[in-house]
């Protein structure tokens, strides 16, 4: 008896190894794919913000020589556009594959507010291939001053929104949930339905 008890006790402590390496593996492999997602999602926020920041401040350069007159450099304004078409054209070629990106890492929320980042993007390019045409020089500039202010406000919301963690994004969500609403949906299962606090009296607090 004692060597069946014995061998139980070896078989049982086997076992619970076994199973403790199992969950620990797939703990490890749940954290390592949590790692890789943080990394990847840097990465490409990373990229996304350089190429942005990178077209808004050739376009603004533009603008400004416009603005105050010193658009009178043939060579000058010839270099600032040819950095402009550069970066719209890695913009507008990896267009899909951002947001792609977008949707994989930040969500399908984050798909539109991005969609509204190369609109914005695509007005102020309309806006720069106007000067092709020569005459309305303060009228073009005025316009375009319009819609890099439009262009600078979506990319400073997307990136300043979806620079956060998906913790810090999860708990401004819940912040602003209706826990009213949330409880009221719980069924409750024993005792009388479920009272909302907005029909709760409280001492002193008359409704």
């Amino acid at each position: 008896m004692n060597i069946v008890r014995d061998k139980i006790g070896v078989w049982l402590a086997t076992i619970m190894v076994a199973l403790l390496t199992i969950f620990s593996d797939k703990i490890l492999e749940r954290i390592r794919f949590r790692v890789n997602i943080a990394d990847l999602r840097t990465k490409y926020f990373e990229e996304l913000a350089v190429n942005l920041s990178t077209y808004l401040f050739y376009a603004e350069l533009y603008h400004e020589r416009y603005q105050k007159g010193w658009a009178n450099d043939p060579e000058d304004m010839a270099g600032i556009g040819g950095e402009i078409n550069r970066a719209v054209t890695t913009l507008t070629i990896k267009e899909y594959v951002y947001r792609a990106w977008v949707k994989k890492y930040w969500g399908s929320d984050a798909v539109k507010p991005f969609n509204e980042v190369m609109t914005a993007v695509k007005s102020v390019d309309d806006a720069i291939h106007a000067f092709n045409d020569p005459g309305k020089e303060k009228e073009k500039t005025t316009e375009l001053g319009k819609r890099l202010g439009i262009l600078r406000a979506e990319i400073d919301q997307w990136l300043v929104h979806y620079s956060r963690n998906p913790v810090e994004q999860f708990e401004e969500r819940f912040a602003r949930t209706d826990l009213t609403v949330v409880l009221a949906a719980i069924p409750n299962r024993q005792g009388p339905p479920r009272v909302r606090f907005s029909q709760r009296a409280y001492p002193g607090f008359p409704l």
